[in-house]
């Protein structure tokens, strides 16, 4: 389950399928901030993200769609995220951003998800990051029916 997912207290299967929809909307912007769930550089959760710099609407090479890019800062560690837009109908939506935020491969079993969602999220605390690491590797063996004998044994 992810620290968002704990604080607002949604259930653990909820939680799994929010972090899954994560990768496909990573961010969105509303009254001109940037909403992420954490920084790329800094991984605070839930930053602040101010407009540092917007370009002037293009049309790209198709000349059906307009175009922009905007500079978001995080306002804890100063470091920019590029985002650009596109819109064919007048609402702009979220295309390609940099740089790329941390999310899982959807074939990665549920039971192991979330153990790797926490490892991520406590990267800042090396010896629990660690722990729930290799919680997320018992969880893979245990999904692929390797259940006896210690994590150790079944790695060798």
């Amino acid at each position: 389950m992810c620290v968002g997912c704990l604080v607002t207290g949604i259930p653990a299967t909820t939680a799994l399928t929010h972090v899954k929809q994560i990768s496909k909307k990573i961010m969105k912007i509303k009254n001109g901030l940037l909403e992420i769930m954490r920084c790329p550089h800094c991984n605070i959760f839930q930053p602040n993200m101010e407009s540092k710099w917007t370009s002037s609407a293009y049309f790209a090479e198709d000349y059906n769609t307009m175009v922009m890019w905007e500079i978001y800062e995080c306002t804890n560690c100063f470091s920019p995220t590029t985002i650009k837009l596109a819109s064919m109908n007048g609402t702009y939506e979220i295309i390609e951003y940099f740089p790329k935020v941390q999310s899982l491969h959807l074939s990665i079993p549920e039971s192991s998800s979330h153990f790797l969602i926490q490892a991520m999220e406590s990267v800042n605390t090396p010896e629990a990051s660690v722990l729930l690491s290799c919680s997320a590797i018992d969880a893979m063996f245990k999904a692929l029916g390797y259940k006896e004998g210690s994590l150790y044994s079944r790695i060798i």
